[in-house]
C-alpha cells in the first residue's frame, strides 16, 4: 500500500492542503476538478429516481459514471468526520481508477474487496498523512480532535501511525505543513504547563492543609453528624443573624432561608437548623434577594 500512501500524499501538495483536520470541502474541491458532480441523496432525489436507484440507497455513499452524468451521492446527516471519509473513499476510486462505466456502490455482496481495502487505505492517507500526526507528536487522545474520525476509525490509524516508514514524500509533505505542527506543538506544550501547574497547586494546597490544619479544615458542630463550614462574615449574614432558622439538604450545595422556596418542592428530607449549625457555605440565591427585598435591604452587597 505505499504507492497508495505516495499517491496521497501528493494529492496534498498539489491541492495545497497545509493543515488537518481536512475538511468535506476540500474534498468536494477535488472531485469538482475531476469534474464529478457531488451531492446528498436528498438533494439527488431527481437523478435517484430517475436511474432507479432505489435500491442502492443502502449504502453510505456511491458513485455514477454514465453518458455525461458524473456525480458522487452521500447518505444525508452522516457525521463530519464519517462524511470525510466515505467523500475520501469515493474520491479513491475514482483517483485509482476503480470506475468504470456504469454505476458503482462499492457495498454490494459481490464488491471487489481488493479494490475496497486499497480506497480505504487512500481515505486514511489522505485524511491522516501519519508524517505530519508524528511531527505533532500525536497520542491516542489527540487522534479524534485532529482528524474528526470517528472513534472506531482512530484505532486503526492509531495502528498503522505505529508502524509507518517515513519516505522522502513524506518530509515534503512535512514541510508542507510546518506551520501547522508548530502551532500544535506549541498547543501541546502549553497544555502540558497548565497540567503542571495544576498539580503543584493541588500539592500546595495538601501541604498548607497539613500545615495549618485549623485554619483550613472545616469544623464539626457538637452532637452533629454533619460538616459545618463557618460563614462568611458580610452585613448579609450579620443581618439574619446566627441564630436565625435555615432549611437544607443533606445532598444539596446550599441553605434556604423560607421551606416554601420553589427549589425545596421536590426535595422529600429537608433539614431544619439555625445558621450557625448549618454545613452549607452560602444562601440560595433566591432566598437571599427574596429577604433582602422583604426587608427593604436592596442595597446590601
Amino acid at each position: 500500500m505505499d504507492h497508495i500512501k505516495e499517491f496521497a500524499n501528493q494529492l496534498l501538495l498539489d491541492n495545497k492542503i497545509t493543515a488537518l483536520p481536512i475538511s468535506a470541502d476540500d474534498i468536494i474541491r477535488i472531485l469538482n476538478k475531476a469534474h464529478f458532480t457531488v451531492l446528498s441523496f436528498y438533494q439527488a432525489t431527481d437523478l435517484i429516481k430517475q436511474m432507479r436507484l432505489e435500491d442502492s440507497l443502502t449504502c453510505d455513499a456511491l458513485t455514477i459514471r454514465c453518458a455525461q452524468i458524473k456525480a458522487v451521492l452521500y447518505r444525508d446527516h452522516l457525521p463530519v468526520g464519517e462524511k470525510c471519509f466515505v467523500l475520501a473513499h469515493e474520491l479513491g476510486h475514482i483517483l485509482l481508477g476503480h470506475i468504470s462505466e456504469g454505476i458503482s456502490t462499492f457495498h454490494a455482496a459481490d464488491a471487489n474487496i481488493t479494490q475496497e481495502t486499497e480506497a480505504d487505505a487512500f481515505a486514511y492517507a489522505f485524511l491522516v498523512p501519519t508524517a505530519v500526526l508524528r511531527a505533532c507528536f500525536a497520542r491516542r487522545r489527540d487522534l479524534a480532535c485532529l482528524t474528526r474520525l470517528p472513534l472506531r476509525r482512530i484505532e486503526h490509524v492509531y495502528f498503522h501511525l505505529r508502524d509507518a516508514r517515513m519516505s522522502p514524500l513524506d518530509y515534503e509533505v512535512q514541510r508542507a505543513f510546518s506551520s501547522y505542527i508548530s502551532h500544535q506543538r506549541h498547543l501541546r506544550f502549553y497544555r502540558h504547563r497548565i497540567a503542571l501547574k495544576t498539580v503543584m497547586l493541588g500539592a500546595l494546597c495538601a501541604v498548607l492543609c497539613c500545615l495549618f490544619p485549623k485554619n483550613m479544615a472545616p469544623f464539626s458542630a457538637a452532637g452533629s453528624k454533619w460538616t459545618v463550614t463557618p460563614l462568611p462574615s458580610s452585613s448579609f449574614y450579620t443581618l439574619v443573624g446566627e441564630d436565625s432558622t435555615c432549611y437544607w439538604c443533606e445532598n444539596g450545595e446550599v441553605f434556604h432561608l423560607y421551606k416554601d422556596c420553589f427549589y425545596l418542592a421536590r426535595s422529600s428530607s429537608v433539614i431544619t437548623s439555625t445558621l450557625q449549625n448549618c454545613p452549607k457555605p452560602r444562601a440560595c440565591t433566591y432566598c437571599e434577594k427574596r429577604w433582602k427585598k422583604e426587608a427593604g435591604r436592596d442595597m446590601i452587597q
